[in-house]
């Protein structure tokens, strides 16, 4: 005891059939609270941390497998929840409808603004590294990430038929492209998303042709597709420029394709293209 109704306490428990420690100082009178805690965290606890925060937790990561954690929890005077910090392991989880085998990293979340920094993430043969922040106000995020990524993995994050309209054309049966993005936007009716970023990819297949290599310096929103610098190769011949191409927002579909390149690369099969 600190002396009146504040006290330091250390406790170990079973919370939803889960190990967890905690430590810390708890001020009864004043209904505050500053506590350590380690332990495995039953995917169960999403519920109640939503109904808490009024964020729906699960929408975010809906977890099937317990979460080990090791951090900070603070509640300030009249137990209203302050926020959290922790480094955090778990698997097999899926995130707004997309499923990943493994995260971890570092979070932070003040019951608005969530972030995930020093993240590793993986989902089958995709692996990114990097940052993940979202506003539960305003529904605002954005990705700083790098690894390898398939772009079809992630169509469930974007509104409308655009995104897979554009990266269906798309084949990478070797292995992901290697890519740097900047992934940012909103999760709203009439979502905004923009994406910028390099990618390098090889053996891709780009509408039915396969080339051995492809590098891009990319824009996408959802009116357009701006390849800002583009190089391929196929057997010794070569190709770079730049493309863009626009599309309906709404419905995805093309309304212009502009390209200028200077090519070696034999022009009969690119008429598949």
């Amino acid at each position: 005891p600190h002396g009146g109704k504040a006290f330091a306490a250390e406790v170990s428990a079973m919370v939803l059939g889960r190990p967890v420690s905690a430590r810390g100082d708890i001020d009864f009178a004043a209904k505050s609270a500053d506590v350590s805690f380690d332990g495995s965290f039953s995917s169960g606890l999403t519920e109640p941390l939503s109904e808490h925060t009024g964020a729906s937790i699960r929408h975010f990561a809906d977890l099937s497998e317990p979460i080990v954690a090791t951090g900070r929890v603070r509640f300030s005077p009249g137990w209203r929840f302050t926020d959290v910090s922790a480094h955090v392991d778990t698997r097999n989880f899926v995130a707004y409808k997309v499923k990943f085998d493994e995260a971890r990293g570092n979070v932070t979340f003040d019951g608005t603004h969530f972030a995930a920094r020093e993240a590793v993430v993986v989902s089958g043969d995709n692996l990114a590294e990097g940052s993940y922040e979202q506003n539960f106000s305003t529904l605002e995020f954005r990705y700083l990430l790098t690894g390898r990524l398939r772009p079809l993995t992630i169509t469930p994050w974007f509104g409308g038929d655009w995104w897979t309209n554009i990266f269906g054309n798309f084949g990478f049966p070797t292995q992901p492209p290697d890519a740097t993005i900047d992934v940012r936007g909103q999760y709203l009716r009439g979502r905004y998303f923009s994406v910028f970023g390099y990618a390098d990819s090889k053996d891709p297949v780009l509408k039915g042709v396969p080339f051995d290599r492809a590098r891009s310096l990319l824009y996408v929103d959802q009116f357009a597709c701006d390849g800002l610098d583009v190089a391929i190769t196929k057997g010794s011949g070569t190709a770079q420029g730049s493309f863009k191409l626009t599309t309906e927002p709404r419905e995805g579909l093309w309304s212009g394709f502009d390209i200028e390149a200077t090519s070696t690369i034999d022009l009969s099969p690119l008429g598949k293209m």
